[in-house]
């Protein structure tokens, strides 16, 4: 094929993986035991051979947990959480070889935003723990609100597709977000003053705020400068997955012929 596919492709396509986070309560980028699904849907469309646009919405679960951790201060820590993620991104997606291939490596960034919740288990329950300020949020000038469960996303990732025919394709992508929120996990800064929080917001949230009584017994809580967290570094999320993808419709202009060579 001497010319350059000129058509205009209209696919849509689905993913399944795994998903996990990076975080203060994550020890490393990637951890076994805190592997969570992710499922997503997109429709893509094509330029030319090598630039397409992707639209993508994606529902994820993340985790973590300082039981993971093998510094014994972080363990003493005793913070985990869980979060749902529903994210919609907007993507440009280049075939850096071209997409007339059996095989087609791709990468990919854009924008996005997403929502999140974290919670965590207190009394055999899962409590959503952003209404409970459990870092003061609300209660003085240097924590004047809660943070907010929206935040912007920065997608950045690649893949590599196999086209059984000009139709189908499947593969496997990998993908990490970064993100403007450092709450991800409910851990940003400093302790708050446990007794303070105890007597203005209740003892849930005073319990969840500082949990090392319960990795070892009676241990005093947390002073209010202690860290809590890293505010220096926001949090972040990750999966890799299966895709599969389907071309349904072509708008041709000039002569007609395949985009693909088999």
């Amino acid at each position: 094929m001497g010319n350059l596919c000129t058509a205009q492709t209209i696919s849509v396509g689905a993913l399944l993986g795994m998903s996990n986070y990076s975080g203060d309560l994550m020890p490393s980028y990637w951890e076994m035991s805190e592997i969570r699904p992710v499922l997503g849907i997109n429709t893509t469309l094509g330029i030319n051979r090598y630039l397409s646009v992707r639209a993508t919405l994606i529902y994820a679960q993340v985790a973590g947990s300082d039981e993971n951790a093998t510094n014994p201060f972080t363990r003493l820590r005793n913070l985990h959480f869980r979060s749902p993620i529903t994210e919609g991104t907007v993507q440009i997606v280049v075939d850096f070889l071209g997409n007339h291939r059996r095989l087609i490596p791709y990468l990919y960034g854009g924008i996005g935003v997403f929502r999140f919740s974290p919670h965590a288990q207190y009394n055999g329950e899962w409590v959503a723990l952003q209404p409970l300020g459990t870092e003061g949020q609300g209660l003085d000038m240097q924590h004047p609100r809660l943070y907010r469960l929206w935040a912007t996303a920065l997608p950045l990732g690649g893949g590599l597709r196999y086209a059984i025919n000009e139709y189908w394709q499947v593969g496997l992508e990998a993908g990490y977000r970064l993100t403007t929120t450092d709450y991800l996990d409910d851990v940003s800064t400093d302790y708050y003053d446990n007794n303070l929080l105890r007597e203005l917001r209740g003892d849930m949230t005073a319990d969840l705020a500082d949990r090392s009584d319960e990795y070892i017994a009676d241990t005093p809580p947390f002073t209010a400068t202690a860290e809590r967290g890293n505010p220096r570094s926001k949090d972040g999320y990750l999966w890799v997955g299966f895709t599969a993808q389907y071309q349904i419709s072509q708008a041709q202009w000039g002569e007609k012929y395949k985009c693909f060579s088999f």
